[in-house]
């Protein structure tokens, strides 16, 4: 009989080709018998113990083994998995596949969300700036309104120029569509052309200093800034041709030059006064002139009737 000593070198030397480094002595030699291991050997000398076991003891399972469990069919060795419960019904199966399974589904979800991310962070951006100076404004205040992280902000928009650049052409388009609504309603002209001022003077009315941002923005973006003035340009024609106070090509003047009405009242007008008072005094200056605009109101009323 092999010692313990000369058993566990013989183990040593031969345990990686039949996997006994650590079980200890063969039957009937030694005095000590290590757990089997978990490799395949392992699970061999577990089998023909429980098949040992069996025949002794009429089928009774050994004291402390595990209970046998049944395998799943087509996974040898494996476990049955529970069933997942599925809420989708047959009509929302195939389409909720197609949505998590699509490349061109998942890219268009990918990008709404992100775009919705954009919106939010520029509507925050557009409200911060719109309440104090470009030098006044923090990054992290503008995260903070719009929910999301700092380095979200600048992943959308790598420095506070890009962000705040970005804020202001957001709210010209904002202004020009407001130019477009105004254009269209269905009103006298005069209470047409006031509101369009109105839309105009309440944009700029605390802020003047846009008015010379937005110069030399649209001396740098000259294409999108163009185009933005036409749309407005156009709407004010489109206005004035309706109520037959401009047509051919005095048109094009017509609407240049109230714009242009506008842009004075912004720039001279005193910190107490309402953008609502000027906007009808450029009306009035517009479609008048200068002496019956000047004329009080009672007056006016008087010859008109």
């Amino acid at each position: 009989m092999l010692s313990a000593g000369a058993w566990a070198r013989a183990a040593h030397r031969h345990g990686r080709r039949f996997g006994l480094a650590d079980r200890g002595a063969l039957r009937g030699r030694g005095t000590t018998r290590a757990a089997p291991g978990r490799g395949l050997a392992g699970r061999r000398v577990r089998a023909r113990a429980g098949r040992r076991h069996r025949l002794l003891h009429g089928g009774r399972r050994r004291p402390g083994a595990a209970r046998s469990r049944p395998l799943a069919p087509g996974r040898p060795g494996g476990r049955r998995r529970a069933a997942r419960p599925c809420s989708l019904t047959p009509s929302s199966a195939p389409r909720d596949l197609l949505a998590r399974t699509d490349p061109s589904v998942l890219s268009v979800n990918h990008t709404s969300r992100q775009q919705v991310k954009r919106d939010r962070i520029l509507a925050a951006a557009t409200a911060v700036f719109a309440e104090r100076d470009f030098h006044q404004v923090h990054v992290s205040e503008v995260a903070s309104r719009a929910g999301v992280g700092k380095g979200t902000v600048y992943l959308y928009f790598p420095t506070k120029d890009d962000l705040h650049r970005g804020a202001l052409e957001a709210s010209l388009e904002g202004l020009a569509a407001e130019v477009e609504q105004a254009a269209e309603a269905d009103a006298p002209p005069g209470a047409v052309l006031e509101e369009i001022v109105l839309r105009i003077l309440r944009f700029f009315w605390r802020r003047p200093h846009l008015l010379t941002l937005v110069q030399r923005y649209e001396q740098r973006y000259a294409r999108a800034a163009r185009e933005r003035r036409r749309r407005v340009r156009q709407a004010i024609e489109r206005a004035l041709v309706r109520h037959r106070l401009a047509r051919g090509a005095l048109r094009g003047l017509a609407a240049a030059f109230l714009l242009g009405l506008a842009r004075a009242a912004i720039l001279e007008h005193r910190a107490e006064d309402r953008p609502e008072l000027y906007a009808g005094r450029v009306v009035r200056l517009y479609l008048h002139g200068l002496e019956r605009a000047q004329e009080p109101a009672a007056r006016r009323r008087r010859v008109v009737g």
